[in-house]
C-alpha cells in the first residue's frame, strides 16, 4: 500500500509539472503571437490620432484667419473687409482709412457721430460736426494725387473706460499704390469711439518735413524764463482779485 501510494504522488507531481509546463508553452506562444497584432494596433491608433493632431495644426486658426482679412493689399490698399461695429472699434478705425483710400468721404465722415472733435494739427481750429469734417477731407484728398494710399503700421486698442469710450492709437504712412513708401509721410492719430460704434474724436499729429528738433529746444530754453515770469504775474493778480473780493 505504501509502495502503492508513492507511486500515485509520484504520479500526480509529473502531471503537475506537465501541465505547467504545457501552460508556460501556450502562454509564451500566444503572446509571441498576438504581440506584432497588439504593437500594429498600437501603432496604428498612434498615427491615426498624430494624423488627426497634424491635420489640426495645419488647419488655418480662428486669429490667423482674422489676420489675414486684416493685412493691407500688396499695392498700399487697405482692404475694406471692416464694418462699423459697436463690438469692434478697431474695425472702426481700419474701415475710416479703407473708405478714405478709396476717396469715399461720405461714407467716411458716416462713421463719425454728429457732434465731433478733430484736430489736424497741419491746419488751425477744430472741426466740430460732419459737414465741416467732410470739406476738409475733401480737401486733403483734392490735394493729393490718386495714387497716394494711407498704410496703417500698427494699431493699438485700449480697454473701454467707464463712460463707454474706447481709445484707438494708430501709427500710419503715405505710400504709392506699388507699396513705395513716401519720405517724412509718418504720423500717428488718436480716435476715440463711443459704445454705439460712432468715432467721436479724432487728433492727427503728421511727420514734419523740417526737422528742427534743436533749434527748437533751444527757442525752448529761450522762452522759459519769458514763460516763468507770465506765470508769477498771472498768479499775483488771481491772488489781488481774491483779496479784493474778501
Amino acid at each position: 500500500l505504501a509502495d502503492l501510494l508513492e507511486t500515485s504522488h509520484i504520479l500526480h507531481t509529473h502531471n503537475s509539472m506537465h501541465s505547467a509546463f504545457i501552460s508556460l508553452f501556450f502562454a509564451i506562444t500566444l503572446r509571441s503571437s498576438a504581440s506584432p497584432i497588439l504593437r500594429n494596433s498600437r501603432q496604428s491608433s498612434l498615427k491615426s490620432v498624430q494624423g488627426k493632431r497634424i491635420r489640426f495644426l495645419n488647419q488655418p486658426s480662428y486669429w490667423q484667419r482674422n489676420l489675414d482679412n486684416a493685412k493691407i493689399a500688396s499695392r498700399g490698399k487697405l482692404r475694406a473687409h471692416f464694418s462699423s461695429s459697436p463690438n469692434n472699434p478697431g474695425e472702426t478705425i481700419s474701415r475710416y482709412f479703407a473708405l478714405w483710400n478709396e476717396r469715399k468721404m461720405e461714407a467716411a465722415v458716416s462713421l463719425f457721430a454728429e457732434k465731433l472733435t478733430y484736430e489736424d494739427t497741419l491746419f488751425p481750429g477744430v472741426f466740430k460736426d460732419r459737414e465741416t469734417l467732410k470739406k476738409h477731407l475733401y480737401t486733403c484728398a483734392d490735394s493729393l494725387p490718386e495714387t497716394f494710399r494711407f498704410v496703417v503700421d500698427d494699431l493699438a486698442i485700449a480697454p473701454i473706460d467707464t463712460e463707454g469710450i474706447t481709445k484707438i492709437g494708430v501709427q500710419w504712412h503715405v505710400g504709392l499704390d506699388d507699396g513705395t513708401q513716401l519720405p517724412f509721410t509718418r504720423g500717428c492719430s488718436l480716435y476715440k469711439v463711443n459704445k454705439e460704434g460712432e468715432i467721436i474724436y479724432g487728433f492727427d499729429v503728421p511727420e514734419p518735413t523740417a526737422k528742427t528738433g534743436a533749434l527748437s529746444l533751444q527757442l525752448l530754453r529761450l522762452v522759459n524764463p519769458l514763460l516763468v515770469q507770465l506765470q508769477k504775474m498771472k498768479s499775483n493778480r488771481q491772488a489781488q482779485a481774491s483779496s479784493g473780493d474778501q
